[in-house]
């Protein structure tokens, strides 16, 4: 096998095993009562704004300037509105889980897309910090599986359909890092243009629709509970790792 070839399988290996961890650890329990789905979706949530305000936005900031960065992060906060409410909430044929679903894979696959790119590039000009950021990435990626799992857990969907949709939420990550692979190097406007974007939208999800509905699943004690312990998780994966 080229040397090529290796760099292809070693992107599609990455890219694919956190998540898929993740989802299997998500849907390890059988029968789930409301009072652990609450916690669970609760601490999915907690990791995710964890890595927004912890990782995202420092990212974002770091390559824009406040201006720029203020209009992508309410660029993605307007389109997923868009979407959640123009064109999910009227096909009244989902429940709030699937709905809230739906939401969580968009956004973990739009922020897997730019992860991939860094990866891809770093791997591509074969220097260590690349390989040492596609080891954190996929560390990365395991509660981000947890976090695809959840809601679809507490709609009730079937295991394998939660792992092929968390599956989907991994595929943009090897998009991208293909993409990496192939470019060798991203403008850091572009990166901060992304990261700036998925923040926007992370943050909608998690605050207007995952927590909320986490809490009605049980009690907001039980809620609050698992965002707790998943934001000290996400404060350990972004400034740990």
């Amino acid at each position: 096998m080229s040397e090529y070839g290796f760099l292809i399988l070693l992107i599609i290996f990455i890219s694919l095993t956190g998540t898929m961890i993740g989802a299997m650890i998500g849907i390890i329990v059988r029968n789930p009562s409301g009072k652990f789905l609450s916690v669970v979706m609760g601490l999915a949530g907690g990791i995710m704004l964890s890595i927004v305000i912890l990782d995202l936005i420092p990212e974002a900031l770091s390559k824009l300037n406040l201006f720029y960065f203020i209009l992508y992060f309410s660029i993605g906060i307007i389109l997923v509105v868009i979407i959640n409410n123009f064109i999910i909430v009227k096909n009244n044929f989902i429940d709030n889980y699937k709905r809230v679903a739906i939401l969580v894979i968009l956004a973990l696959g739009i922020h897997n897309f730019p992860e991939g790119l860094i990866m891809g590039c770093g791997i591509g000009v074969g220097s260590a910090l690349g390989f040492r950021m596609s080891i954190i990435i996929a560390l990365h990626d395991i509660p981000e599986g947890i976090a695809a799992a959840a809601p679809l857990m507490a709609a009730g969907e079937k295991k394998y359909k939660i792992i092929f949709y968390s599956f989907l939420s991994a595929v943009p990550a090897l998009a991208g890092g293909l993409t990496g692979l192939y470019l060798g190097i991203v403008s850091k406007e572009v990166l901060g243009i992304l990261f700036a974007f998925v923040s926007g939208i992370m943050s909608y999800i998690v605050c207007g629709e995952m927590i909320p509905e986490a809490c009605k699943l049980k009690d907001v004690r039980s809620c609050f509970k698992g965002v707790l312990l998943g934001s000290v998780l996400g404060f350990i994966i972004t400034k740990v790792l």
